[in-house]
């Protein structure tokens, strides 16, 4: 395995048909998972585009079919030398093995790798929108409706409690959760089918700033404002009065007890401690995160719901017919 990922690191092979094989399984993986199922990559492919207006942080991670299409040797050539570099990677090795015995292969294949200079990271930094961001996308194969509001987390590396406090809040609004907007919702009779609340498009931790927080509603056709009016509500009555204190217990043993059982698994291990050393510089942030989430109190949360209840959302929803517009 360590061959391999030194070899591809080392000595890649850019040619003609290499690229249009490679170009043909991305397609193909789209069509699966994206063209062909309704909601496919909803939110995370659309809602980006939505809320951001630099290229960085606003395209989705497939990227455009045309886009691909156009994509040349050359331009496969020129990103390897730029990014692909041992001074911008992270090996992490999961094995019943001495630190020294990895080191020690580590180093016979990755050490011959000619050292090079990585290119500047881009700055993705941009304001906030002003106003609310509204956009409809039309999907013809389902009756029903998916909403996805979003606004912004504040950077984990300057403000680590604040943003853990925004973990424990969506934990504490998603699902069938008591106090969550599925309960608020049933008690205004506003028919959701579904809710889901989280930190992230995949998850907490797992990108750098702009990060956001994103609210998943399923319904049978709510005008988008009223329902990013509902979770602004929601949002508004947690920052006045703060969360009940057996609601905020159960949301933070829920999501200790789902970060232990997911890092559990090594691979997934792994994965965070390379993803967390890149993106926060603290691969030790796999084993902090149960006690930072634990330090989250009542008033930590009410402020991170004021935090969001202050910002423009942006709304996007997808189903038969438009519903909201186009901002």
């Amino acid at each position: 395995m360590l061959f391999l990922e030194s070899d591809r690191m080392y000595a890649p092979k850019f040619t003609e048909q290499n690229l249009r094989t490679q170009l043909g399984v991305v397609r193909e993986e789209i069509r699966r998972n994206i063209l062909d199922r309704p909601f496919g990559g909803f939110p995370w492919i659309d809602l980006p585009a939505v809320m951001y207006r630099d290229f960085s942080n606003a395209h989705n991670g497939y990227g455009d079919l045309g886009d691909l299409a156009r994509a040349t040797v050359a331009d496969c050539a020129a990103f390897f030398d730029a990014h692909y570099t041992p001074s911008n990677a992270v090996l992490t090795v999961v094995a019943d093995l001495s630190e020294e015995c990895v080191a020690g292969m580590v180093e016979r294949h990755f050490g011959p790798i000619p050292a090079r200079d990585r290119a500047a990271e881009p700055d993705l930094a941009e304001p906030p929108p002003h106003t609310p961001l509204f956009h409809d996308a039309v999907e013809e194969r389902t009756r029903l409706y998916a909403t996805a509001v979003g606004l912004r987390l504040p950077p984990f590396r300057t403000d680590p409690l604040g943003y853990a406090a925004h973990v424990v809040l969506a934990g504490m609004l998603t699902g069938t959760a008591p106090g969550g907007l599925a309960a608020a919702a049933a008690r205004q009779r506003v028919p959701l089918s579904a809710v889901k609340v989280q930190c992230g498009f995949f998850g907490p931790f797992d990108a750098r700033a702009p990060e956001p927080l994103v609210v998943t509603l399923h319904h049978d056709g709510h005008d988008p404002r009223h329902l990013a009016a509902f979770v602004h509500r929601e949002l508004a009555a947690l920052a006045c009065a703060g969360p009940r204190t057996d609601h905020l217990d159960r949301a933070v043993r829920r999501l200790r007890t789902g970060w232990a059982r997911r890092h559990a698994d090594p691979l997934q291990h792994a994965r965070s401690l390379g993803a967390f050393t890149l993106l926060h510089a603290r691969p030790a942030l796999v084993a902090e995160v149960p006690a930072l989430l634990a330090r989250v109190d009542a008033a930590d949360v009410a402020v991170a719901a004021a935090r969001l209840m202050a910002q423009a959302p942006a709304v996007l929803t997808v189903g038969p017919e438009r519903r909201g517009g186009t901002a």
